[in-house]
């Protein structure tokens, strides 16, 4: 019966090798047909259709530059810079058999700098930065769409690879779920999104940032993207995973393997006109998640945690405050651990949750910044994690928890949405779903609570 439903996922993610497309930024493609000489195309394959193909695939690494870009505000994201690796360049172009005796893409990056189709930005750094590169005005932000690979050997190439990940997300229990979920989601439309975004707008609507939503038009001006979010960039984001992008993404080890598909990567203000055969679903999801993470990884007694706690302890004269100014309270409390564990220990000591770990667990806090600066120096080299170790072990350890809550609800005939640390069941499932996150969370000594 496995073998049977994998054979089933294979035909309907990996199209035939003559059929294999990409998702690459739009109209990269035209300008190549259009307007770059033959002479420049051969210098990257003697073939034009082969050379348009590999130019394309490394066009590729600029993709999620613009999704980053609608979703952030980050200045990084936002700039659309992007740091390509010369060396995973070297082994991706190398591994597709054409007879290189060099990477291509040294070539690749000179022709599409010429034609004025990316620009260079920060400078190489001996292992601390690669160089950075980005589209320019003229093709970022432009969109999506996907190329159709026009030459065989590139095509059975890319077919290798992506079916090599294929392969090791079918061993992963959320990746394998993901597969199946992804063919029975029904998304909506544009009209129902708006009018969906429309009631955002007008309740205040507020991301986990405390940035309000707004429809921005022509007024950027006075809607700086610094405070609010764009009601025009969460449709965007909509249309994009509901059209363009189908199988989902496995992160490496150094992401913890973590999933992203095309439910848990959309805002918030959409995800719930998402159905799953064709019900509505509900979130479930583990407090405090990745601060309770930590106590089980680096306490010697692991201790429950919540942002509340933490707010008592760092406010004065909490209890005595407004219930609005408790939940302000809160919110900082909570914003400071989205980043607190993936900060560089000098870094660490400025957040305003550090001075309750310094009393509360010393012990605990001096664990994890030893850590972070053993990695910084004696560090796996390929691995490249440093003060990051911290943020990848909890990302381990968030996939393996999920992961089983995930297999057994599978095993239960509970189709499951996963959404990182919390996840989305049909309504008449959620009890049983509430069930199984705690008791896995108590079976691997996690004290958080399920909401």
């Amino acid at each position: 019966m496995r073998h049977l439903e994998e054979i089933q996922l294979r035909e309907r993610y990996l199209p035939k090798v003559g059929e294999f497309s990409i998702v690459v930024p739009k109209n990269i493609m035209h300008k190549l047909d259009r307007y770059v000489p033959k002479r420049d195309l051969t210098s990257i394959h003697k073939d034009v259709d082969t050379a348009k193909d590999l130019i394309m695939i490394f066009a590729k690494n600029f993709t999620n530059t613009y999704v980053r870009s609608l979703n952030t505000n980050d200045p990084e994201n936002i700039s659309g810079f992007k740091s390509i690796s010369y060396e995973f360049q070297r082994e991706v172009f190398m591994s597709m058999g054409l007879g290189f005796k060099n990477s291509p893409h040294p070539r690749i990056i000179k022709l599409l700098k010429k034609h004025g189709i990316i620009e260079k930005g920060s400078e190489y750094v001996v292992g601390v930065k690669s160089r950075q590169y980005r589209l320019t005005s003229a093709h970022r932000n432009r969109g999506l769409e996907r190329y159709k690979l026009r030459s065989e050997r590139v095509g059975t190439a890319e077919y290798k690879r992506v079916s090599e990940r294929f392969n090791m997300m079918l061993d992963s229990p959320i990746a394998k779920n993901s597969l199946i979920t992804m063919l029975d989601l029904e998304f909506p439309t544009d009209e129902e999104t708006i009018l969906e975004l429309n009631k955002h707008v007008e309740n205040g609507y507020r991301n986990k940032n405390g940035k309000r939503l707004v429809w921005v038009g022509n007024n950027s001006g006075i809607y700086p993207r610094e405070e609010f979010v764009y009601a025009e960039d969460h449709l965007k984001i909509l249309q994009v995973y509901r059209d363009i992008f189908r199988m989902p993404v496995m992160a490496s080890k150094v992401g913890g393997y973590r999933v992203y598909d095309r439910y848990n990567m959309l805002p918030k203000t959409v995800r719930g006109l998402v159905r799953l055969g064709g019900r509505r679903v509900i979130e479930s999801d583990y407090d405090c998640f990745h601060p309770n993470l930590s106590q089980t990884l680096y306490s010697s007694n692991p201790k429950a945690v919540t942002h509340r706690m933490v707010a008592e302890f760092l406010t004065e004269g909490f209890s005595e405050l407004s219930e609005k100014k408790q939940l302000e309270a809160i919110q900082k409390c909570k914003m400071a651990h989205l980043s607190f564990f993936n900060l560089p220990v000098d870094q660490m000591k400025f957040s305003i949750v550090y001075p309750y770990y310094e009393k509360n667990d010393l012990e605990f806090l001096r664990r994890i910044e030893d850590e972070k600066m053993f990695s910084e120096v004696y560090g796996d080299e390929k691995e490249d994690l440093g003060y990051r170790i911290t943020s990848q072990k909890l990302f381990g350890l968030e996939v393996e928890v999920l992961g089983e809550v995930i297999k057994r609800l599978n095993e239960e005939g509970i189709r499951v949405l996963y959404i990182f640390d919390s996840i989305a069941v049909n309504e008449k499932d959620t009890k049983r779903a509430v069930e199984v996150m705690e008791e896995v969370a108590k079976e691997f000594n996690i004290n958080t609570t399920v909401s």
